[in-house]
């Protein structure tokens, strides 16, 4: 949201603030397998937070990238989508390092925006674009 990342409370049925995160604007989330959700803060790179310790880590990737949509396929490796910068393998390491490998045009794809990406069950990948696929 616009206004950060909000945690459901089930006991309540109400939604509360989680303002460790340190941005107002939250495009995208995806829990990793190590219990951590991967936040793409619009604009300003990625974050770590890690569900165990409630703590927040921005991650090591370029300010001026917005993750648009995130996905894991079936070896529990994340994907992302930007809308300019291709798409990305996310590793997080158990530290909460975060190392990012893009593939864009420069990889041979048509188009360096990515509006979503999914795994079929040969465990292909697929990229959109409008009509762009990978």
């Amino acid at each position: 949201t616009r206004q950060g990342m909000y945690r459901y409370q089930e006991s309540t049925d109400s939604f509360e603030l989680v303002d460790v995160v340190g941005t107002p604007f939250v495009h995208s989330i995806i829990e990793d397998r190590g219990r951590r959700l991967i936040l793409s803060n619009f604009y300003q790179g990625l974050g770590i937070y890690d569900l165990a310790t409630s703590s927040y880590r921005k991650g090591q990737v370029a300010q001026n990238e917005a993750f648009t949509s995130f996905t894991m396929d079936s070896k529990g490796n994340i994907w992302g989508t930007t809308d300019g910068a291709g798409f990305a393998r996310i590793d997080v390491s158990p530290d909460g390092t975060v190392e990012v490998t893009h593939f864009n045009k420069e990889n041979g794809l048509p188009s360096n925006s990515a509006g979503s990406i999914s795994e079929d069950a040969k465990t292909y990948l697929y990229r959109s674009k409008c009509v762009n696929l990978l």
